[in-house]
């Protein structure tokens, strides 16, 4: 029938991870994907985290979270009769594109601009112990699951009205996702640079703002969770999702926060450093309250 036929053209066209995806959850009598199926997947894309336990929190990151959200655009385009419309599309499409992304960066970084990160995480998987492991995937699963909640929502009311703040938040999920692209590559090319290892980054976007990746990854994360304003039907829908708003919010204000006294142990006896910090922000070039110049804070 057709319907076959639509998911044999999607085997091919999407890859074996997709296409396993589709064969195992992908049911047209009822909801295309239901959230045990998300949370399965989830946990599958996630478990890179036994092979080296860093990985929990940056590839199983990535693809635990952009997988299943391709799985169900495929599979919710594959039920829907005429296909989503282009916003929804795009607001699903976003999400996949920063987990492909944001994994291809991860490995890169890892494994060919800085061989001695690997080194390092190698390290720290020899000391994690399985009951830690086990732990972190259970937990970080589940928030990656209530990330990607809006994105399922949406998806889930396909005739649900887009509206301005929903136009609004495709826009500040792309300004995000372009954001944190551009500070990334900026900063993994200069490190790559003979002798820039050790230095101290303040090129291009990093320029005006201290961590300007970090606010491309929230800003991503707050678009993605307004996107999907409108479709929150029940109060689990609410809590679901702003838990993976808060989720992601918690871990870059400590991403932040780690990351600025390592750069305070590093480059501590850097003046311009030190004056860019008493001056900057994460949100660019000023600082509320103005700090002395004595003083420099995370």
């Amino acid at each position: 029938d057709s319907i076959a036929e639509g998911s044999n053209r999607a085997l091919d066209a999407v890859g074996p991870i997709a296409g396993a995806t589709i064969s195992l959850f992908y049911r047209p009598e009822r909801t295309p994907l239901t959230l045990p199926s998300i949370v399965a997947l989830t946990l599958i894309c996630s478990s890179s985290g036994f092979y080296l336990f860093l990985y929990f929190i940056t590839v199983g990151y990535a693809l635990g979270v952009a997988v299943p959200v391709l799985a169900a655009l495929i599979a919710y385009n594959l039920q829907h009769k005429p296909k989503l419309s282009a916003l929804t599309n795009v607001h699903s499409g976003l999400v996949v594109a920063w987990g492909v992304r944001a994994a291809w960066f991860f490995l890169y970084r890892e494994r060919v601009s800085w061989p001695e990160l690997h080194t390092k995480v190698v390290e720290v998987n020899k000391t994690a112990r399985m009951n830690a492991k086990l732990f972190c995937w259970l937990v970080f699963s589940s928030f990656y699951v209530a990330m990607m909640s809006p994105c399922l929502h949406r998806l889930n009311s396909p005739d649900a009205a887009w509206g301005a703040l929903g136009k609004l938040a495709i826009g500040i999920q792309s300004f995000g996702l372009f954001l944190e692209s551009v500070a990334d590559y900026q900063k993994c090319k200069f490190k790559s640079e003979p002798g820039n290892r050790n230095r101290w980054c303040h090129e291009g976007l990093w320029k005006y703002s201290t961590h300007p990746n970090y606010i491309g990854e929230i800003s991503f994360w707050v678009g993605t969770f307004l996107g999907g304003i409108g479709c929150y039907k029940t109060t689990l829908h609410w809590v679901g999702s702003i838990i993976g708003l808060l989720f992601i919010s918690t871990v870059m204000r400590g991403a932040i926060s780690s990351l600025g006294a390592k750069q305070l142990r590093k480059y501590g006896n850097d003046v311009e450093f030190l004056e860019f910090r008493r001056t900057h922000s994460i949100f660019g070039p000023f600082r509320w309250p103005p700090q002395p110049k004595e003083s420099v804070s995370l």
